[in-house]
């Protein structure tokens, strides 16, 4: 393809994304560029690399953007001492855990206070959590988005002040 036609075919895709309010992830900014901006997720991102590699880079490969609730490392720590030994020990729970706490697109907080009340599903077995947006912010499953917007090369991150769980995993993992 030439220059001048390749040239003209990401001008007219700009465009269009800028019409239709598409938002690209910042150009880039790693995980690890992340977790050095945002020590206050590092758990969750240590959790991320080490559990999710495969499947990121994966995504990574296919284009894929992602939109990731990590929760703060107060909020890991705040699980009950049993949950989080568990998860620790069983690879699958945590696996599923974490795809419980990410989204396929590219979600901004503009994006998301645009849209209100809605359920998207999540990566994990199509389950849904629930996002609300108001005035007052932006709430995921009823845990409040602390920080919005950290962008990395598949998409974004908003912090949040605790963790989701997947509702058949509730009554084992928190009591």
């Amino acid at each position: 393809m030439s220059r001048p036609v390749l040239a003209l075919l990401l001008l007219i895709s700009s465009i269009l994304c800028t019409l239709l309010s598409c938002t690209a992830p910042s150009q880039g900014q790693t995980l690890a560029q992340v977790e050095s901006e945002h020590p206050e997720i590092i758990i969750a991102i240590s959790y991320f690399n080490e559990t999710l590699g495969g499947q990121v880079e994966a995504l990574q490969a296919a284009h894929e953007t992602l939109t990731i609730f990590a929760p703060e490392n107060t909020a890991i720590r705040a699980l009950p001492q049993g949950a989080l030994a568990n998860l620790e020990r069983n690879h699958t729970l945590l696996q599923d855990v974490l795809l419980y706490h990410m989204l396929h697109g590219n979600y901004t907080a503009r994006d998301l206070e645009e849209r209100g009340a809605f359920r998207p599903k999540t990566l994990f077995d199509n389950n849904t959590v629930l996002i609300e947006a108001n005035a007052s912010g932006v709430t995921v499953n009823g845990y409040e988005v602390v920080t919005p917007d950290v962008f990395f090369d598949l998409g974004v991150i908003h912090i949040i002040d605790g963790v989701l769980i997947p509702p058949e995993f509730r009554s084992d993992l928190l009591g």
